[in-house]
């Protein structure tokens, strides 16, 4: 007994619960070094992801996910190793099978981890990003030595520095300063040849070439002239040297053993965009912006190297051409020249074409044919009009079957597999040859997404409500009668034990009586928007959005209606100011994806804002815009918002949505949060002043801002970490809260114009101050001081939006960010890090009407009512007026502060239909995984002291107060699951008041069903029903028969 006891409680699921109510899709990114052997391809993304793919199902075999802050530079593969270098200068060996590490280089020091970075200061910081060559690798073909061809890597970094590692003994070998080097270069390269290294510098002033001795490191310098910009567009490794192409005169370099040639391609080719080379060849591709592509060919011929123009390839009518090199099919012959095959694919009409090509050294130079086929890999394929234009195309040989597979990846961010299929292995001779396999990796990178309703099977029940008992009688009866029939026409498929989810009809565009079905639309910043089922995660429709529309961000998804979204991006030049910057709108049917309007807005960055309006009738985004109609229901406004030109644009902009929005225009305010500057200002909304380009009419649906607050932090001291707001959306269930101390219950603090800012301060001089002006029809400041504080600290502003007036204000001393914040009702919380307490910190905040002010005001109320209306001063019988922040007085604060064990990438909250069931606090980990915290856990009404719980407490469900926040198997939604990254989410409600619908966004995607009180309001999957049902029947048939007994006995009496 005593053993037993010692034991600790373990809360789980079963493993065939497991996938019952979710699904995970994982991804990788977007692909940016590749490398291939046998039927596996390695490789490294946009997302620092290594993983290694099987190209025959398109699977992650396995998946490496580096620190975000690092950036991945290089990769290659060597027998049974997969090398990669990352920024600085960090070299790993991982195992190529499995993935597992096997070795890094000494100068690896552990990066600070992602989760102690803000997001949002990530997205600031993303404009100063690692250069390309930044740092450089080569793998060593060959050392002179017994030491196996490949065994060894050199890098080159940019504090001018040349490393040569053995990473089959894990050590380094040498490592070098380039003599007549400076400090710090610009951008570096390096490649390798039997005997030496060839390393290329750009610096400041010039470009300088180095020879190393591989032997002892021994370094010879030249000056190659004039800096050039490097790039893996315009540079590249080849067989012992080193070639770029300057982009201003279209001259093409090639450096070899210290000696430089060049090559003009201005005349035949254009202005070069693209160069691409193998350092295992002596062929070079370079391709211009006239869609034309050059085989170049070098030879090293001692001291000189000769360079020449062989082939001349044109687009050919295809839309988007991609060319890349073969690895593993090269002839015996020695020279790398001969036999070298390069792979060309090109998309034409929707139709994929790849093809492998010889390129020989027989026809001499400039031939007028192009190189022969040698293999059809794919021929006429057919590609969805949702894979967009390739960029990149990647071949592998296949020992066994002597034939080749071609990976190719698209702008739009889809990896697909191609193989020439033979006629055996399909299935019939006629049918038309298709992809093996797609990823979309542009789902790695979900901007925003959606959770919408679908319509019920039968119109007994419309979309939005429950059905009653009758309407379920008659699902039920219909429900059966369908069975029937299924058995009567000799439907096999309802035998089955375990169909497939499509013959039960579960992924059709219809939802189940408790609402648990419904659409998923993600859009991505690419412009891909996916509707996927939340039964299965099954791709129900793939829409491009951006169709000829370059440098677009698509950066959020409005729900205008459940049958109706709007997707908003803009493009770089908006974000960086520029004069040709611009907006793009697009309204789309969710159900079907059908593109239904599109428009552009010339201007800097917008921010749309969605109004608690809805106006009715056809609908469009600009003036002059073709109105569509969106049916019956009602469609809801937006305000598409420019705070740098003070100009607001409504959506839709027809009379009768002016007629509205001028109804309510007083009572609408903005505000703009500015990172950078560490401001924040509030906005009115003016009068509709813009006229339109020929000065007499003015512009239906435009209005300026009128700025009418600020509140400025000294950038010196005090940074901006995060702001939340509370979705006012969300059902409010009871505006008041018990107290849990016998005291009467208080109403709740509900301000729908609330804004949660936390700042990180790091000390300040003495007299510094923050500004902040109330609202009046001009901008005006105050302030207060704050002494210094040599610790950091965190600080939580609750400010007003509408007045700009500071509610309340803490401060948390010894803590640092990044803080993450969220708002729900009347509760604030807010994850931070504690430096002195070592750990991270969840602080809840509470806000409730103050009684006596509250009282004050209603006194008032009722006696003006009373000398109004002569009597009545029953406070029931007054209409209280909505919540004013010109009126309302500064709230009631609890606060309650844990220790956090898990550093976190963002919090949110899952509500439910009537706001009833206990609020859940979702968490994403930098650990990759999905948390929920309930609202008993971080109540900031729990009780402090050693004594037990009143009646009071107890009955309002409140724990006593723990410093310590523990999480248990069952607080994690994703269980066992890896979610990379996962930064987002958004939920939705279900017709069950205890069940919320999650999906989660990152580098994975994620999908699952919550209960943060538990399903009391439905049966467990274990109820024993055929008991009840019996139970029910032996009940009535009781009931039957003793009711005739009864009957007869009262018969007997009357008679007798």
């Amino acid at each position: 007994i005593l053993t037993f006891s010692t034991l600790p409680i373990v809360n789980a699921i079963y493993e065939d619960q497991a996938g019952k109510y979710d699904w995970h899709r994982q991804n990788i990114g977007r692909v940016q070094f590749a490398a291939t052997s046998g039927s596996r391809a390695f490789v490294s993304t946009s997302k620092n992801i290594i993983a290694g793919l099987d190209t025959k199902r398109g699977t992650v075999g396995w998946r490496q996910i580096l620190e975000e802050d690092e950036t991945i530079l290089s990769l290659f593969h060597h027998h049974k190793n997969v090398v990669t270098l990352s920024a600085p200068d960090i070299v790993r060996v991982w195992n190529a099978r499995d993935g597992s590490l096997v070795w890094a280089s000494g100068t690896y020091s552990q990066l600070k981890s992602s989760g102690y970075l803000s997001a949002r200061l990530r997205t600031l910081s993303a404009n100063n990003s690692v250069n390309d060559f930044s740092a450089h690798a080569a793998v060593v073909s060959t050392d002179g030595s017994s030491k196996p061809a490949g065994s060894r890597i050199a890098v080159v970094t940019a504090d001018a520095t040349v490393t040569l590692y053995e990473f089959s003994e894990h050590r380094q070998v040498w490592s070098i300063s380039l003599p007549g080097a400076p400090k710090k270069l610009d951008a570096c390269l390096i490649s390798s040849s039997s005997s030496s290294l060839q390393v290329l510098a750009v610096t400041s002033e010039k470009l300088i070439a180095w020879t190393v001795d591989i032997a002892d490191g021994a370094a010879t310098k030249k000056d190659l002239g004039e800096p050039i910009t490097l790039s893996h567009s315009n540079a590249a490794a080849i067989s012992g040297g080193l070639a770029y192409v300057d982009k201003a005169s279209s001259e093409l370099f090639v450096l070899v053993g210290g000696s430089v040639s060049k090559v003009d391609l201005w005349q035949k080719l254009g202005a070069i965009t693209t160069l691409q080379a193998s350092p295992s060849s002596n062929v070079i591709l370079a391709t211009s912006s006239k869609g034309k592509t050059g085989v170049i060919v070098y030879d090293d011929l001692g001291k000189n190297v000769k360079v020449s123009l062989k082939y001349v390839w044109e687009m050919q009518g295809a839309s988007s051409v991609a060319y890349g090199f073969v690895k593993g099919s090269g002839s015996k012959a020695s020279s790398p020249a001969l036999h070298t095959r390069v792979v060309r694919a090109s998309i034409s009409a929707r139709k994929l074409t790849v093809t492998l090509h010889d390129i020989s050294d027989e026809d001499g130079i400039e031939s007028s044919r192009l190189p022969p086929v040698v293999e059809y890999i794919a021929d006429a394929v057919e590609v969805p009009s949702h894979f967009g234009e390739l960029t990149d195309v990647w071949a592998q040989y296949l020992k066994k079957s002597a034939k080749h597979r071609a990976l190719v990846l698209s702008d739009s961010d889809a990896l697909a597999g191609v193989q020439k299929q033979s006629s055996s292995s399909s299935s019939s001779s006629f049918s038309s040859p298709s992809l093996l396999w797609t990823r979309e990796e542009s789902l790695a990178s979900v901007s925003s997404a959606k959770i919408l309703p679908l319509p019920l099977a039968s119109a007994a029940a419309t979309d939005g409500h429950f059905p009653g008992f009758f309407e379920r009688l008659v699902l039920q009866i219909a429900g059966v009668s369908s069975f029937m029939q299924r058995i009567l026409s000799g439907d096999a498929a309802i035998f089955g034990s375990s169909s497939s989810e499509s013959n039960s009809g579960i992924n059709k565009m219809e939802s189940d009586h408790f609402g648990l079905q419904k659409l998923v639309v993600a859009l991505t910043r690419v412009g891909k928007v996916f509707a996927m089922s939340t039964t299965q995660g099954t791709e129900m429709w793939v829409k491009q959005l951006s169709e000829g529309v370059n440098n677009i961000e698509w950066k959020d998804l409005k729900q205008i209606s459940s049958n109706l979204l709007v997707a908003y991006g803009d493009n770089e030049s908006t974000r960086e100011g520029h004069q040709d910057a611009v907006a793009e709108f697009i309204a789309l049917r969710p159900r079907s994806g059908e593109v239904l309007q599109r428009a552009q807005m010339k201007g800097g960055e917008r921010m749309v804002i969605t109004l608690p309006l809805y106006t009715s009738g056809p609908w469009k985004i600009l003036n002059g815009g073709v109105k569509t109609n969106v049916g019956a229901l009602p469609s809801r406004m937006l305000l598409a918002t420019s705070f740098k030109e003070r100009e607001t644009r409504l959506i839709p902009p027809t009379k009768e949505a002016v007629k509205l929005f001028e109804a309510h225009r007083s009572s609408i305010f903005l505000h703009s949060v500015d990172i950078e500057q560490d401001v924040l200002r509030g906005f009115a909304v003016a009068k509709n002043n813009k006229k339109n380009n020929n000065k007499k009419k003015m512009q239906q649906g435009v209005y300026g801002l009128e700025e009418i607050w600020t509140v400025t932090f000294p950038r010196e001291v005090e940074k901006i970490s995060d702001v939340a707001a509370p979705d006012n959306d969300s059902p409010v269930h009871s505006a008041v809260s018990g107290m849990g101390d016998g005291r009467a219950p208080r109403r709740k603090y509900l301000n729908p114009n609330l804004i949660a800012v936390a700042t990180v301060r790091t000390g300040s001089p003495s007299g510094a101050k923050w500004m902040k002006s109330p609202s009046s029809s001009s901008s005006s400041s105050s302030g207060s001081s704050y002494s210094r504080d040599s610790a950091s600290s965190v600080v939580l502003y609750l400010i007003d939006a509408v007045t700009g007036k500071i509610i309340h204000r803490i401060s948390q001393k010894n803590a640092q960010g990044p803080v993450h914040l969220v708002v729900s009702e009347n509760m604030v919380v807010a994850h931070y890090f504690n430096t002195k307490a070592n750990s991270f910190e969840v602080t809840c905040v509470e806000l409730y009407e103050d009684a006596l002010k509250v009282a004050k005001i209603d006194a008032t109320m009722m006696a003006a009512n009373h000398g109004e209306e002569g009597g009545g001063n029953d406070r029931a019988s007054i209409d209280l007026p909505e919540f004013s922040s010109l009126t309302a007085p500064l709230p009631t604060v609890l606060q309650r502060t844990f220790l956090f064990a898990h550093s976190v990438n963002f919090l949110g909250v899952a509500g439910t239909r009537m706001g009833i069931t206990s609020k859940l606090v979702l968490a994403g980990l930098t650990s990759h995984q999905l948390a929920g915290l309930g609202k008993h856990m971080l109540d900031a009404r729990r009780p402090t002291g050693e004594g037990p719980l009143t009646k009071e407490q107890q009955a309002e469900g409140l724990l006593p107060y723990h410093p310590v926040l523990k999480l248990d198997g069952k607080s994690f939604p994703s269980y066992n699951l890896t979610l990379c990254r996962v930064r987002g989410l958004t939920t939705a409600h279900s017709f069950l008041e205890s069940t919320s619908l999650v999906f989660a966004y990152g580098v994975d995607i994620f999908f699952t069903r919550v209960t943060a009180s538990g399903t009391f309001d439905l049966l467990s999957s274990d109820f024993n029903r055929i008991f009840l049902t019996g139970t029910v029947t032996l009940v009535v048939v009781i009931l039957a028969v003793t009711h005739r007994w009864s009957r007869q006995k009262k018969l007997d009496i009357l008679w007798s």
